[in-house]
């Protein structure tokens, strides 16, 4: 299922490109009506049993920005896991702004993902799991990933770098086990150094996939403090794109991380408030 949903309010940006990022809403247009059957027959499915495309039906009128707020809640009720909007066609403005906050939606700061880009916390998401991890045990890198992989549900195939981690988490579609989930790791000052410094670094990667609006969350329990020895910032080998702001070390030994710290995530932000549905037309079930 879709953790993040476009929402297309203009004419001119293309919808098949997004598709294959995220599922999309978009106003109706006859250039989009009389592509909607292929795209429906290419991507239904895509998303699990999430619709790929909607269309909505009926006009928009001159309010957009009002009428785009009013839909929201609607886009919600279909996507049962949606965390993220990325919105395309409005304007970046302090009325949008307020308007999105209203129904507990924050501006994003990563740029992996095009368009105006919100998202609400994951404390103000419904029934995420925990998936915990004991690091008791762990001696090595590979202890980290074989638990971690276990609990998402991940292919024997699954590679065991951060590329390969934020196509399974982040893009989705490869684990058991989708976002949003909050990953608990108990006795994390057991793990030894090798195992600790991967942790710390994963960390940071979650951190990165936090700024982009993924919803996922981690927990250290038991003491969790960095290796002293060794680099705790080794960069993947390819990143979707580079945050815009680095986060640094204190002076006197910086180093640019590749993604910002960011241990867990908090909210008092409310969550989105329902509405009456609107007219739209997606495929067919």
């Amino acid at each position: 299922m879709a953790w993040q949903v476009a929402v297309v309010v203009d004419a001119e940006t293309e919808v098949e490109p997004l598709l294959g990022m995220m599922t999309v809403w978009a106003v109706s247009t006859p250039a989009r009506k009389a592509a909607a059957p292929e795209l429906w027959k290419n991507w239904n499915g895509a998303w699990a049993n999430d619709p790929a495309l909607t269309i909505w039906s009926a006009p928009w009128g001159e309010n957009v920005l009002a009428r785009l707020v009013n839909e929201i809640p609607t886009v919600a009720m279909h996507h049962q896991r949606v965390a993220c909007l990325r919105l395309f066609g409005v304007p970046n403005t302090n009325e949008l702004l307020d308007g999105m906050a209203s129904l507990g939606y924050l501006p994003v700061s990563g740029t992996s993902y095009p368009g105006v880009s919100f998202a609400r916390p994951i404390d103000a998401l419904p029934n995420v799991p925990v998936l915990p991890l004991d690091a008791s045990s762990w001696s090595a890198g590979d202890d980290f990933y074989a638990d971690l992989f276990h609990a998402v549900g991940a292919p024997e195939w699954h590679g065991r770098n951060f590329d390969a981690l934020i196509d399974s988490i982040q893009t989705g579609q490869i684990n058991a086990v989708e976002v949003p989930y909050r990953i608990q790791v108990a006795n994390s000052a057991m793990a030894l150094s090798a195992a600790r410094l991967v942790l710390c670094e994963f960390a940071e990667l979650v951190g990165f996939m936090q700024s982009n609006g993924c919803p996922l969350s981690l927990t250290l329990l038991g003491g969790f403090g960095r290796p002293r020895s060794g680099s705790l910032h080794r960069r993947p080998a390819i990143l979707p794109i580079r945050p815009r702001r680095a986060a640094q070390r204190s002076p006197g030994k910086a180093r640019t991380l590749a993604f910002p710290v960011r241990r867990d995530v908090s909210s008092l932000w409310p969550a989105p408030v329902p509405a009456s549905p609107q007219a739209y037309d997606s495929a067919p079930g």
